[in-house]
């Protein structure tokens, strides 16, 4: 997402929004989490959906135009919503 996008938009607020309708319903929401990247990088900020979104984020996934990626690195990220523990399972 671009600044003007999560700035301006409030693009990134409603995706948490987004997001937490659909963990609150989710029976299961181990290792349930978006995360996002601590720092701007070519004025864009990456956002992450952990493995364990789908199936019950996939609606948001494609809405968003998620793409398959490389889990993201521990020291540069951060759980923006949903499950803390996500953090363990990243390098």
């Amino acid at each position: 997402m671009t600044h003007d996008q999560i700035e301006k938009e409030g693009m990134l607020e409603r995706l948490k929004n987004q997001f937490l309708s659909v963990f609150m319903k989710t029976s299961d929401t181990t290792d349930m989490a978006i995360l996002s990247d601590s720092e701007y990088l070519n004025g864009r900020i990456a956002i992450y959906f952990s493995p364990a979104c789908s199936p019950d984020c996939d609606t948001l996934l494609r809405f968003y135009e998620a793409l398959p990626c490389d889990a993201p690195k521990r020291s540069a990220t951060f759980v923006f919503a949903g499950d803390e523990d996500v953090l363990d399972s990243l390098n």
